[in-house]
């Protein structure tokens, strides 16, 4: 049985994949892809369970991730 943290990571994942669908070419950090990506309803969501989603959108094939010189991480449509 799914937990409401899984649900959350779930729901997450949907919303972050839509995004990019409608958006082929955005990139953006965890911070800005929470910020910006995703509904303000989301805003009870925990940066651990953004870290989840991106991480299983990347393991899926769906974003890439890209560690920039500076250390940080940027993702965007496998595709795009």
């Amino acid at each position: 049985m799914a937990t409401a943290d899984d649900q959350m990571v779930r729901d997450l994942e949907r919303e972050i994949e839509a995004y990019v669908a409608l958006y082929p070419h955005a990139a953006d950090s965890a911070d800005g892809i929470r910020s910006w990506w995703l509904d303000a309803r989301r805003e009870d969501a925990s940066d651990e369970q953004v870290q989840r989603a991106l991480a299983e959108l990347e393991r899926r094939g769906v974003l890439s991730r890209t560690e920039l010189p500076d250390g940080h991480v940027i993702y965007r449509a496998a595709n795009g």
